[in-house]
Order: structure tokens, then sequence, then C-alpha cells
């Protein structure tokens, strides 16, 4: 989870450290705006980032079998 005090590293100095070490999938999730954003990496390079709201379910496409129901999760 992103917090705002680190939505500036998580975003930029996380995900190039990820993105070097060739981390296929990095999802950051912000709780109090209810989204996920998601870098997929293709030929070497995160890609322009996708963003989902947290409803339903969102399975990874490197882990297909890691499936995340948001419904499940507790809502503060």
């Amino acid at each position: 989870m992103v917090s705002p005090t680190t939505a500036s590293h998580d975003h930029i100095l996380k995900r190039q450290v990820y993105e070097r070490s060739g981390v296929q999938e990095y999802w950051i999730v912000h709780p109090v705006d209810r989204m996920v954003t998601v870098y997929r990496l293709i030929d070497g390079a995160y890609q322009r980032p996708e963003v989902y709201e947290l409803t339903g379910t969102l399975a990874s496409l490197a882990v297909p079998e890691a499936v995340i129901d948001w419904n499940e999760l507790p809502v503060d």
C-alpha cells in the first residue's frame, strides 16, 4: 500500500529499481482513493500503468493464479 509520505518513492524510485531488476508486475495499492496502479514489464520496460478501481477481482498476468477479490478486503 502506498502512503502519502512515500508515494513519490513508490512511483518513481521503487519502480525504476523493479524495472531494472526485471520484476514482471508491480502493483501500488491506493487504499484511500480505492484504486490500484499496475505496471507491467514488456521488452524490459514498464509500459504505461493501468489503473483499476478496488472492486470485483483483479488477476495478475505475471502470476495468473494470484487473483485478488477486492470485495473480500475490509474497508476502513
